[in-house]
């Protein structure tokens, strides 16, 4: 991915370009679910700033005279069930008078929660919408206390339209929707800014390790790194080195075959690993120095904090070598009966994908050649009726 942006755009482009839209040239499914979200927010956000000019002004807010606030406190009873400005219905437990006509309102709420208001705190008269009968002996300090005065209050169906027609008028107001949904968008662009600043750290880490393995001079792709932009793979970087090494030169179609299922191969099963086999001793050194080329390739990526590139494992490699060199499909599933029909075509098929890119890619002629024998060699039977080959 990096080779292939470095190839058209210099260093700071491709950084932009990637922090811009990361989601096109990586599977990275959070930050596209993350610009997506974004993209809808943004158009609910034009949708309600057209209706909201369209509205005419708001009202000033309702405030009632004092008297008449305090007139309307002096009639709560304990028992009264009212309603605040967000619709929570609560219930009267008592109300006490100070000095200087200083006022207290003790309240229960329908969540058992304990509420105290001053009069001198209140800007509307509350309005009593039922009543409820309070539990005996008054004891408010008591959670088993406030839960019987919430039940009660639920119970009562009192002023179940009011309170929603508080709560639906507010929430349905597209001047709250608005500012409710600009404050979501302003939550998500941070988290934007925080990604894409994560994505162009990860960018420079993945091109120090390009650079140090010789794919890149400065922001100029080297002859390597034009390799490596021609493999799509999991393990490109893995694959490109074993290429340009020599690693699969001077084999037959078949031990080729063999080589670049570990590559491909991923051992899944809870039974332990086989240890490898490889149908020659050039083939089986050929193995160690991919192990070793992995090793080396790890150390990198570990040094920059870039995820690793998996290791080869040889566990298909028997099964490679013989399917190339002409083996019946019955024969290759009896030695090896962890390997179902399905498990096997889905292997091939990535093999086969696989072979096609290094016979595209390998400057040695044979080498190309010995690939392509193979990629053909395997692509039969009940591959080939399968259908067509998919990239894995």
């Amino acid at each position: 991915m990096a080779t292939n942006l470095l190839q058209r755009l210099d260093a700071e482009a491709a950084r932009e370009l990637l922090a811009r839209s990361f989601a096109q040239y990586q599977a990275d499914a959070g930050v596209a679910r993350l610009e997506q979200r974004l993209a809808r927010k943004r158009d609910r956000e034009r949708d309600l700033a057209a209706t909201v000019a369209e509205l005419p002004p708001l009202d000033e807010p309702r405030v009632d005279r004092p008297d008449a606030i305090s007139d309307a406190v002096s009639r709560l009873r304990p028992g009264d069930l009212i309603v605040d400005d967000d619709g929570v219905r609560l219930a009267v437990l008592g109300v006490s008078w100070r000095k200087g006509g200083r006022a207290r309102v003790r309240l229960v709420s329908e969540s058992s929660r304990e509420v105290r208001w001053r009069l001198e705190e209140l800007e509307i008269a509350p309005h009593t919408i039922g009543r409820i009968d309070l539990p005996f002996p008054m004891a408010p300090e008591r959670i088993d206390y406030r839960q019987d005065v919430a039940i009660r209050i639920r119970r009562s169906g009192a002023g179940h339209s009011a309170r929603s027609r508080r709560r639906r008028t507010r929430r349905d107001d597209p001047r709250v929707a608005l500012e409710r949904t600009r404050s979501e968008i302003t939550q998500l662009e941070r988290r934007a800014r925080q990604d894409q600043a994560s994505i162009a750290r990860r960018f420079d880490a993945v091109t120090d390790v390009l650079r140090n393995r010789g794919h890149l001079d400065g922001w100029t792709v080297t002859e390597s790194g034009l390799t490596l932009a021609g493999i799509y793979h999991e393990a490109d970087l893995l694959v490109t080195e074993a290429l340009t090494e020599g690693l699969f030169d001077g084999l037959t179609a078949p031990e080729l075959a063999s080589l670049a299922s570990c590559l491909t191969y991923e051992h899944r099963s809870p039974t332990p690993r086989p240890e490898p086999w490889f149908p020659s001793p050039t083939a089986m050194q050929r193995f160690r120095q991919l192990e070793a080329l992995s090793q080396s390739i790890n150390a990198a990526e570990r040094g920059a904090s870039v995820d690793e590139t998996r290791s080869p494992d040889p566990g298909f490699a028997p099964v490679a070598h013989s399917w190339a060199a002409g083996e019946s499909l019955g024969v290759l599933l009896g030695r090896n009966d962890e390997i179902t029909a399905g498990d096997f075509v889905r292997n091939i098929k990535q093999l086969t994908d696989l072979l096609g890119q290094l016979a595209a890619n390998a400057t040695d002629p044979t080498t190309a050649g010995a690939a392509r024998y193979a990629g053909d060699a395997i692509h039969r039977g009940v591959v080939a009726l399968s259908g067509s080959v998919q990239a894995p």
